[in-house]
């Protein structure tokens, strides 16, 4: 009987979860859309357009190229619930779109699109926090930039030497990654080394309104001891530290401690007023070899997360999951009773 009650849920299970992704029946997807300039609020235009599916990566779909104002992609294979990603080039900027079919296999989407400037004039920098991990014997330091692109009129600004530098010190054991996101989504980015010692910079163009850059590298810290040093490229008005766990130590003048809980896994240190060319330096020391709350040692080498937008779609997913398991579970016992009688 038991048997016959397990075969019931698994096949009700897997019933409802092959409603999730399904490629729509006799239906090939449409996307209808219009591009706009921002900046000249005339009809935009875009070098080429490309519709990416983001199951299993990111895998191209189909592309047009040289479009003017309102335009179709049509004739493609729709899997219904999952993420795509029109992307939209226009003058070597690229702008991103997200879409999901739920209901039909059909899309309407508006892309503002903006012309380029070189300038740097109302493009603000901010280093609003820096966390410091102990991993072993080493120091995982993340970094979070955001750029503030204030321009009127609105305009991308983008130059092929760099829009965006920052400090890497030479003794990095391992480079974790470089990321931007003006969204949801980050994207990974290449690095160059600029003509000044210790300086690099990204040549992601930033468009009107914020971005957010992440910076994570690995240093060596079986010394239990590190001077961190870094010259200020931008004036900062506010910069938070954060280091964890709370037995380590950082020495500095300028560095004020904002919390100091007794059996904190964490301290937090302030410092305003950092002007370009400026040096932040303070001295690392203590800390043990415990892994910090919350995962295993391997765990602890992912970039700590200070992104301002959650991440909702992991709690509808089980939240979802669960209530397809439960649905099951209560569908094979109705059924096994009314058998049974």
């Amino acid at each position: 009987m038991k048997k016959t009650i397990y075969s019931y849920i698994l096949t009700i299970i897997i019933l409802f979860s092959s409603f999730q992704s399904p490629v729509f029946a006799q239906q090939k997807g449409l996307i209808e859309g219009e591009i706009v300039n921002g900046t000249t609020g005339e009809v935009g235009e875009a070098d080429k357009i490309t519709l990416f599916i983001l199951s299993m990566g990111m895998r191209e779909v189909k592309s047009i190229e040289n479009v003017k104002g309102k335009f179709r992609i049509g004739d493609f294979d729709v899997v219904q619930n999952i993420p795509y990603l029109l992307q939209t080039v226009y003058k070597g900027v690229i702008y991103n779109s997200n879409l999901r079919f739920i209901t039909n296999a059909n899309a309407k989407v508006n892309v503002t699109v903006f012309e380029k400037t070189e300038s740097e004039n109302q493009i603000s920098v901010f280093f609003p926090h820096m966390v410091i991990r102990l991993i072993g014997d080493e120091l995982m330091i993340d970094k979070l930039f955001e750029i503030r692109n204030t321009k009127k009129p609105e305009k991308a600004f983008y130059r092929k030497d760099g829009t965006f530098r920052f400090y890497l010190p030479d003794d990095i054991k391992e480079m974790v990654r470089i990321t931007t996101s003006t969204g949801l989504f980050s994207t990974n980015q290449t690095y160059n080394k600029t003509n000044e010692e210790g300086l690099y910079s990204i040549s992601y163009p930033m468009k009107p309104g914020s971005t957010q850059v992440e910076i994570s590298y690995i240093i060596d810290y079986s010394k239990r001891e590190y001077t961190y040093s870094e010259e200020m490229i931008y004036d900062i008005d506010e910069l938070s530290v954060i280091v964890t766990p709370g037995n380590i130590n950082i020495e500095s003048d300028k560095l004020k401690i904002s919390n100091d809980n007794v059996g904190a896994n964490f301290k937090v240190y302030n410092i305003e007023n950092l002007k370009k060319d400026s040096m932040l330096n303070f001295k690392i020391s203590g800390g043990d070899e415990q892994i910090a709350e919350g995962g295993s040692k391997d765990s602890q080498h992912k970039i700590i997360s200070i992104h301002p937008f959650p991440n909702r779609f992991k709690f509808f997913a089980v939240a979802f999951l669960s209530i397809i398991i439960i649905s099951g579970i209560l569908i094979g016992e109705f059924i096994f009773k009314k058998n049974r009688g």
